[in-house]
């Protein structure tokens, strides 16, 4: 392959590991905080539980917003830092920072205000409303506090400090963990905090591992982001932010609605059908943790590349790169398949659907597998400042051509061809990410323009 072609490959190869392996530990450890937290909601009660449950898809609006501006702050600093303009990182970084604590200023005034507002519209009733109005106007008032520590992580990433991740995740974990259990068991009488308490402790778990990341990039990098950025620069960053962070958030926001409308067309059909759906995107999850991971060490080595003005050693990072998510991705994905039908079996009690559950599941494993290449193509794009053409084209194959053929198909068809819709929409979205890659529009060195 092209991609392959240059005489040092292994210290590419070399550097992907060295990022991405952290990562996945990173994830892995992130992931067991909601786990943890649900655990403990669900032992306070199951009323608790299904509350903050239902508040869940605020926090994601939230989270990607955040997201999305941490990946623009991932792509100019590493292209900075390429071109060996540590300053200009640096301003990037700041500017960055501002933008989220503006940002977090917002979700602090509109959680404060209008929590309740928004939880009238979730379908509570009763005494759900008002734990679901606590825990939002604490966890989503903070919100911008748990920014701040996506963006310090970002900013580890960058500088190849992962493991300062790990070990924000592990605190986190650790006080979540502690923390919920004296709540969940009335030590030193914290049980009457309730699920307050619980959202209590999430922030004060973020607040000591935003310290701790703090101290250890003083320590290591010699500098800390601050609010200090320079106005005549200011302008261009945040033009270029936008550039990258909007196609980058506004495409998993369309995703996560999409989800909620395929859930409700589901339910439409069956109780059973819709708990088969909601476990394959559990038992399915690990297997998109290496994609990511993978994507997230590629749109920094790649943008640290083009920043050089490297393409070829770009172009060979998103094809390792590729290539390692769809093997390990695929592999993961094939080895839940097998193990589909046991687990399936604890969980739904429907025998017609059980006989079937392969013929169900398979076309959700052909959607993982999918998205473990859409996930490093569409990212890099965007990282490159070419996500707005990927972004307008995945909203068109999702809400102008998947949506409505799947309202006529669940009507006239049924649960599998649905599923089988939803597999026609990944793979039209991949094929156009590799069309789009495969025209090279990717080339173009943003952080020049400031430079």
């Amino acid at each position: 392959m092209r991609y392959f072609t240059h005489k040092r490959p292994n210290t590419i190869k070399k550097r992907v590991w060295s990022l991405t392996l952290p990562l996945i530990m990173d994830l892995s450890v992130g992931l067991s905080v909601p786990i943890v937290d649900f655990i403990f909601l669900s032992k306070l009660s199951p009323l608790t539980a299904v509350a903050v449950g239902a508040v869940a898809p605020v926090l994601i609006f939230c989270d990607v917003v955040c997201a999305g501006i941490c990946t623009a702050i991932r792509s100019l600093a590493s292209q900075a830092l390429g071109r060996a303009d540590a300053p200009l990182a640096r301003e990037v970084i700041n500017a960055g920072l501002v933008l989220t604590v503006w940002v977090g200023l917002f979700y602090l005034l509109v959680f404060y205000f209008f929590s309740a507002n928004i939880t009238s519209y979730l379908g509570l009733t009763g005494e759900a409303v008002t734990i679901a109005t606590q825990y939002l106007s604490v966890v989503g008032g903070a919100f911008g506090l748990c920014g701040v520590r996506f963006l310090l992580h970002n900013v580890n990433t960058v500088y190849e400090q992962v493991r300062f991740n790990i070990y924000s995740a592990l605190i986190v974990l650790t006080f979540n963990t502690i923390g919920n259990a004296a709540v969940a068991y009335n030590l030193w009488g914290l049980g009457r905090w309730g699920g307050l308490g619980i959202a209590l402790t999430s922030v004060l778990s973020v607040s000591v591992s935003v310290i701790v990341c703090l101290f250890l990039q003083k320590r290591t990098l010699s500098f800390i982001p601050s609010l200090r950025v320079a106005r005549d620069t200011l302008a261009s960053i945040y033009k270029l932010i936008a550039r990258v962070a909007v196609p980058a958030s506004i495409d998993p926001l369309s995703i996560q609605v999409f989800i909620i409308f395929g859930n409700i067309l589901i339910a439409s059909i069956g109780e059973a059908e819709l708990s088969l759906r909601i476990l394959a995107v559990y038992l399915y999850l690990p297997c998109l943790f290496p994609a990511i991971a993978f994507s997230i060490s590629s749109q920094i080595l790649f943008s640290e590349y083009v920043g050089r003005r490297k393409y070829w050693a770009a172009k060979q990072v998103v094809g390792y790169t590729l290539l390692y998510s769809m093997a390990i991705s695929g592999s993961l994905t094939v080895f839940m398949l097998l193990m589909s039908a046991l687990v399936a079996g604890f969980f739904v009690e429907d025998t017609p659907l059980l006989t079937a559950v392969y013929w169900v599941f398979i076309p959700l494993a052909i959607i993982e597998f999918m998205k473990s290449i859409h996930l490093v193509v569409g990212m890099n794009l965007k990282a490159s400042g070419d996500g707005a053409w990927s972004t307008k084209c995945s909203l068109f194959f999702t809400w102008c051509i998947t949506a409505p053929t799947a309202v006529l198909v669940v009507k006239e068809y049924g649960f599998i061809s649905l599923l089988w819709v939803f597999v026609v929409e990944e793979v039209l979205k991949v094929l156009y990410n590799l069309f789009r890659w495969g025209q090279g529009k990717w080339k173009t060195n943003l952080i020049a323009a400031i430079s």
